[in-house]
């Protein structure tokens, strides 16, 4: 998911950085698929970026959203950076596992409140599953049941 968010938003930066033509191709497109070809052989996006660029709301096209963008995109690299770091070593990945394994027993350090006890075992007999209850038999004159 974080590449995927990266190439997005990429994406969507270059269309804010190039806002003025963005919206004269939008402007001059007969159709969405029009506009979205446009953008793709002028800027060299791909699909899903063109898409994101023509379904951006015309309120996130101020300075403050696309300040949010650079900085969502800057901090999605830090984490591809950082799980990478962190998938190239087996020695993190065990450390990380240690890390969680600790804040869980910290997190759950409450006694147990139900005991646990050793029962004795035996041989369960056919007489103690069936229920004592009063029944009718019927057997007909040749034996059955």
């Amino acid at each position: 998911m974080p590449r995927t968010g990266v190439i997005l938003l990429r994406g969507i930066i270059v269309g804010l950085d190039n806002l003025d033509d963005i919206i004269q191709v939008i402007r001059k497109a007969s159709s969405n698929a029009m506009a979205s070809a446009e953008l793709i052989t002028k800027y060299n996006l791909s699909q899903k970026q063109a898409e994101a660029i023509l379904d951006i709301n015309l309120r996130k096209l101020t300075v403050l959203e696309w300040n949010k963008f650079v900085n969502e995109d800057r901090l999605l690299i830090e984490q591809i950076s950082r799980l990478e770091e962190l998938l190239s070593s087996k020695k993190h990945i065990l450390q990380l596992i240690e890390h969680e394994a600790i804040d869980l027993r910290n997190k759950f350090s409450t006694p147990r409140r139900s005991m646990l006890e050793e029962i004795e075992t035996s041989q369960v007999e056919d007489i103690d599953v069936i229920p004592n209850e009063e029944m009718i038999l019927a057997i007909s004159e040749k034996g059955y049941v």
